[in-house]
């Protein structure tokens, strides 16, 4: 196998040094690809077999689109991930994903129109069943803000990732940022 470079003496697995797509079986030929081919691009060598040529460098807006797609999808999973409220005297955990919030707020809602508790499908102290408890609408307040408070972290969090990948300032800095760093 035959490949191109722009420096014969450098790192043959670096993404800056590699002619993206030179690659080839056999050695160029000079008569297939000519003298001046031949003496303006000089830097061909063999290579292994199994060589696999380094991918192109990534643009960093590319990168950066990347890694806030990460950001968001990691902020989502956070809050979509459900949260503990001791509303009802005891710690229960409540659902969080987008069909749970309009359930509760629904349930909410309920309880303050009719000032009668309302029953919500929570996870029982155990962590591991869930069953119907009657919630007033000042448990529905507690647990509410509970909820709010905390989506409030991970919505800042994304927010302070997203600032810190706009500032950065090369490839390899946007990458270095990830939901569980420390910025």
């Amino acid at each position: 196998m035959w490949a191109e470079f722009k420096d014969k003496t450098g790192d043959i697995n670096s993404p800056e040094n590699y002619i993206q797509g030179s690659l080839q079986s056999e050695k160029p030929d000079r008569q297939q690809i000519g003298a001046y081919w031949e003496e303006n691009h000089p830097n061909w060598m063999e290579v292994p077999n199994d060589y696999i040529p380094p991918a192109p460098p990534k643009d960093i807006e590319v990168v950066r689109a990347e890694k806030i797609a990460e950001l968001n999808n990691a902020c989502a999973k956070a809050i979509i991930g459900g949260f503990y409220s001791n509303a009802l005297g005891e710690k229960h955990r409540y659902d969080s994903d987008i069909v749970d919030q309009i359930n509760f707020m629904q349930a909410y809602d309920l309880a303050k129109v009719t000032g009668k508790p309302v029953p919500y499908r929570i996870w029982n102290t155990d962590d591991v069943t869930k069953d119907f408890y009657p919630h007033t609408s000042q448990q529905f307040e507690v647990a509410y803000q509970d909820g709010a408070i905390m989506k409030a972290e991970p919505l800042t969090r994304c927010a302070n990732k997203k600032i810190a990948v706009a500032k950065a300032t090369t490839v390899e800095e946007v990458l270095a940022i990830t939901w569980d760093s420390k910025e």
